[in-house]
């Protein structure tokens, strides 16, 4: 049997967020220098150009798309689910339901708007079957769901940090 992890304190789970935060602003730069080279009129052939080449070089620019698009996901999972945890906690937000998450509370509170949930949800789609479906499949989702996350993402960021400062974190 495992051991169960006790209770992080709220501190720590301030700390956490604000860490979290941090590596979010770095993450979607990082994303953003990724994705520059194949923004325009023919940057999504040339991306799955790239990311079907014969040329590992060519294929290690192109997956640095997907590499940081995932973990601009994470994080911003992880920023929801820590925001969540203080406001629960804080008697702010109702804990899940029954086949309910977080994101989904937090839409319900407005803190999250529905087209925020319509991305998180399908960039859970994406990751999964860019991991499973064929070479030009995998590129057609991860473009679209890159630029996607780009378009929206920080907004989306935004939010849960405007969330978290009225519980007292520090961002």
């Amino acid at each position: 049997m495992t051991p169960r992890r006790p209770q992080s304190s709220d501190d720590d789970l301030r700390e956490r967020l604000d860490r979290t935060f941090v590596a979010l602003r770095r993450q979607f730069e990082q994303l953003e220098l990724a994705f520059e080279p194949w923004r325009g009129k023919s940057g999504y052939r040339e991306f799955n150009a790239a990311y079907d080449s014969a040329d590992p070089e060519e294929r290690n620019r192109a997956e640095l798309v997907p590499a940081n698009f995932e973990r601009c996901h994470h994080l911003t999972r992880d920023s929801i689910d820590l925001a969540a945890k203080l406001a629960e906690r804080a008697a702010r937000l109702p804990r899940p339901g029954e086949n309910e998450d977080r994101i989904a509370v937090m839409v319900g509170e407005g803190v999250l708007t529905a087209g925020d949930e319509t991305l998180l949800r399908e960039q859970v789609i994406v990751r999964n079957e860019s991991q499973h479906a064929y070479v030009q499949t995998a590129a057609n989702q991860i473009y679209e769901a890159a630029e996607r996350q780009l378009a929206h993402g920080r907004a989306l960021v935004g939010r849960v940090a405007r969330f978290a400062e009225q519980l007292g974190t520090r961002r």
